[in-house]
């Protein structure tokens, strides 16, 4: 139970790394 929580957790983290990062390239290329 534990392990599937983290790993879950683990997913949805690295899914806002990658939007957040999807972000940022998009403001860079706004300036």
């Amino acid at each position: 139970m534990r392990k599937a929580l983290t790993d879950f957790i683990q997913g949805e983290i690295q899914a806002l790394k990658g939007q957040a990062e999807r972000l940022h390239q998009t403001f860079q290329w706004q300036r």
